[in-house]
């Protein structure tokens, strides 16, 4: 989706006080004998399919004895402004309009005129003489929200005589961004960047969102703005570790916001009508916690993404949302093979990964099941495969041998954006890009074959005993006979 922007309250009040300046454009019809022709008014800057409303404040008409009147054509104006001279008094644009422009749409309900903006981003508008509301009402793919106008139609004055008004060039309409949450994952030494590598499974990740109030009209009467969060499914978000701050201010939730679960993995910081209005334009940041529980499998990564949500149309009811950000933390893996006698692949040799600390990691296997004590045993295929790490350097310990087998060696293996980026031939049909596999095979030697009762070493042994005896009743014998003599 696309960036949506969002107006400021900001007002031209130019066009109220001294007529905009617009293109040129044929008179149209009169309303009466002594009117003049209706005034073209072009607006610019606008996306394709957004729709141009036109209200009329007051209408200008002028009379048989040639004077210039003036009607109101809404009901409930403040006080302080339901005439043509009381409005022309107020030099604030934007106080003027706050004023004004919920009365006028709530007494006229319907526009009186109507553009929709072509693909070269122009509409025109037929208008009575007088003065007018101009709302340009979002309802493209783009979805821009505009800047509130207030324009003069009134008749001028030629050679002494009433005219139609004229603009002598297109006015281009103002827009003010509602920038798009900007969601960052904090690392574990407090840097907030789009991804990072601090965070393995069984870690809790911390996310921060950068969000700007909208800056609605004072007497807006659709007003909102929210930020939902849609992390993976892996991780696990800890509502009641949302915290929202302004600067070195914190929220108060209830009062000024409010955290839902919806139910569907999804949560949303709502922020309240008042405080929204009290607040326009200001900077927010939300931060809160989830723990990895899962990885996808084929990156390591799992990610989070953040949108805003607000009225484009402070006077009309209809939400959009912005841009979504998707920050993740990215998780790595190893893998190597173990052999046996003859490089045969050797079964059930088991293994216990640590980390830098001495402590047991928690890992996910092929299947994705998460194991919390580091013990991972050689599969039918003599492969060893861990995965879901954060960056670091682990050993790794045969803890379990197989039988007519001897121990081999520690060793480390180290994971890091550089290290770990192939594939493993551990798994089939799946192509990972989060693996270091440069570790070599690991055969275990066979252990020292010892004698065999009753074997081939047993009567060679026995045939020199034997001997030995033998020999030595010869030697006995000898020397009885040399007594005897």
């Amino acid at each position: 989706m696309k960036k949506v922007p969002f107006v400021g309250r900001t007002v031209a009040i130019a066009a109220l006080l001294a007529g905009l300046t617009l293109s040129p454009a044929p008179a149209m019809a009169k309303t009466s004998a002594t009117d003049v022709e209706d005034s073209s008014f072009t607006l610019t800057n606008i996306a394709k399919g957004d729709v141009v409303n036109a209200y009329q404040i007051f209408d200008a008409d002028i009379d048989g004895t040639n004077n210039l009147t003036y009607t109101s054509k809404v009901t409930g104006l403040p006080e302080a402004y339901d005439t043509v001279e009381k409005m022309q008094s107020e030099r604030d644009g934007r106080k003027l309009a706050d004023a004004i422009s919920a009365k006028v749409l709530a007494s006229q309900g319907t526009p009186k005129q109507t553009a929709t903006a072509g693909s070269d981003g122009h509409a025109t508008l037929t208008l009575d003489s007088g003065y007018w509301l101009v709302v340009v009402t979002s309802n493209s793919g783009v979805t821009k929200v505009y800047q509130t106008l207030l324009v003069d139609a009134t008749p001028a004055v030629s050679n002494g005589a009433y005219v139609t008004k004229t603009f002598e060039q297109p006015t281009a309409a103002k827009t003010e961004d509602v920038p798009a949450p900007d969601k960052k994952i904090v690392d574990a030494n407090g840097n907030a960047g789009q991804s990072s590598d601090s965070y393995g499974v069984g870690d809790t990740a911390r996310f921060q969102i950068g969000a700007t109030i909208p800056n609605y009209p004072a007497d807006a009467t659709h007003i909102t703005y929210s930020v939902t969060d849609q992390p993976d499914a892996g991780l696990a978000v800890d509502v009641s570790s949302f915290a929202v701050t302004n600067g070195q201010e914190t929220l108060n939730k209830d009062t000024d916001y409010t955290v839902k679960d919806n139910g569907d993995h999804t949560y949303t910081v709502h922020f309240t009508h008042n405080y929204i209005l009290a607040h326009p334009g200001q900077a927010v940041t939300i931060a809160y916690s989830a723990k990895v529980k899962a990885v996808n499998m084929q990156t390591g990564k799992v990610g989070n993404k953040a949108f805003g949500t607000f009225s484009p149309n402070p006077y009309t009811a209809g939400n959009v949302n912005t841009e979504p950000k998707d920050p993740w933390a990215q998780t790595y893996g190893f893998s190597f093979r173990k052999l046996g006698d003859k490089d045969a692949a050797l079964a059930g040799a088991q293994f216990t990964v640590t980390d830098a600390a001495g402590k047991p990691v928690t890992y996910v296997d092929a299947s994705g099941t998460a194991h919390t004590d580091g013990v991972v045993a050689s599969d039918s295929n003599g492969y060893v495969y861990v995965n879901g790490l954060k960056a670091g350097t682990y050993k790794v310990s045969e803890t379990k041998v197989p039988s007519g087998y001897q121990k081999i060696a520690d060793f480390t293996v180290e994971l890091s954006a550089d290290s770990a980026k192939s594939d493993t031939l551990a798994t089939d049909g799946v192509t990972e890009t989060n693996f270091n596999v440069s570790t070599p095979d690991k055969v275990d030697p066979k252990q020292g074959v010892l004698p065999t009762t009753g074997g081939a070493g047993t009567i060679a042994l026995t045939a020199g005993g034997v001997l030995l005896v033998v020999g030595g009743g010869i030697v006995v014998a000898r020397f009885r006979n040399r007594e005897q003599d």
